[in-house]
């Protein structure tokens, strides 16, 4: 799937997924939506940031057993992103699972 158009039923498991393990991970600063700012609203440092994406990379898995790895560089762009928010993040994980060919199980 490198480089194609994801198909509609993986990108529809892809959002609630992704909420579901920001909010998992966050659920110490309240409820989460796609809206939430997460420096914004949820004051997340550098090291929560981190380990909210440790936390992505850890959990999102594909069929033939692939993991998402987020390069630092990408992790500190979206952390230093004016209001960041979790729609960016699960816009983030969209693109890298379409342009890696991940296939969700």
């Amino acid at each position: 799937m490198c480089g194609a158009i994801m198909d509609q039923k993986q990108q529809k498991q892809i959002n609630p997924k992704v909420v579901g393990i920001v909010n998992e991970s966050l659920v110490d600063f309240g409820e989460v939506n796609l809206t939430t700012r997460l420096i914004g609203d949820l004051y997340l440092d550098s090291l929560d940031f981190l380990e909210l994406t440790l936390d992505l990379e850890n959990r999102i898995e594909g069929l033939s057993g692939k993991k998402i790895k987020f390069p630092d560089k990408d992790v500190e762009n979206l952390r230093t992103k004016e209001n960041v928010a979790v729609i960016d993040v699960v816009a983030y994980v969209q693109t890298y699972i379409e342009t890696h060919g991940i296939y969700l199980k």
